[in-house]
């Protein structure tokens, strides 16, 4: 779907991924329904992998994509999230040696990809994403990729820093879709705030936001409605 000016989200997360990552590096991790095929014009236009895996075993995608990769960290980006600050994300390796098995922000003490945010990525060892593959069956950690590494303190070596204080200090911003009413209104808000970069920085995000309460209380509605269900 049209998100702006003619690029899905997915065309747009891709574009800020090539400005920051090498392109044999970045792979499309979808399941192998029918309507997926679909997304084999971004591996054609952009000249990245894509690979087709189990539908309900996500962790099982993650980790048969790792077994094909040199690279050590993974950085797993999800695709529902159109405000992603990579700059900010990519902060994080500043900060931190590499000897990191999980390193995210995190939001009052709360995995930051647990929020409805939207800023934030996460960045996963690939030791610890296999043995995951290999210890965790349960439903929940096959589904939500890295649940078992950061339940799992005594296992993974975990790092988290705590987000932006101007982020903390603005309530109700819900920059994650789950729906046709989250992607409506946040088509609006990026077409405002699109000024040449794909990459459209977390405070600048924060600034229009914080002048425009209407917007805040429609998503607040978003966040309410999400949080009961």
């Amino acid at each position: 779907m049209d998100f702006h000016n003619g690029n899905s989200i997915l065309d747009i997360l891709i574009k800020n991924a090539l400005s920051f990552y090498d392109k044999k590096n970045i792979v499309i991790a979808t399941s192998v329904s029918k309507e997926n095929s679909a997304l084999l014009c971004l591996k054609r236009k952009y000249d990245v992998d894509i690979y087709f895996g189990s539908e309900n075993d996500v962790l099982d995608r993650f980790a048969n994509i790792a077994m094909t990769k040199d690279s050590e960290k993974i950085a797993r980006i999800c695709a529902d999230n159109p405000f992603i600050d990579f700059k900010l994300n990519l902060e994080l390796l500043e900060k931190e040696d590499d000897d990191f098995d999980y390193l995210s922000y995190s939001i009052n003490n709360t995995p930051a990809i647990l929020t409805h945010y939207g800023f934030f990525y996460e960045f996963i060892s690939k030791k610890a994403l296999l043995h995951t593959y290999r210890e965790a069956k349960e439903a929940k950690y096959r589904e939500h990729v890295t649940n078992y590494i950061y339940s799992n303190n005594d296992l993974f070596n975990i790092c988290f820093i705590q987000a932006p204080k101007d982020i903390l200090d603005i309530h109700n911003i819900r920059l994650t879709i789950d729906d046709k009413i989250d992607f409506e209104l946040l088509s609006k808000v990026y077409t405002y705030l699109f000024n040449g970069s794909y990459n459209i920085e977390y405070n600048y995000v924060i600034h229009f936001l914080e002048n425009n309460k209407k917007l805040l209380h429609q998503m607040k509605a978003q966040i309410e409605k999400y949080s009961k269900s």
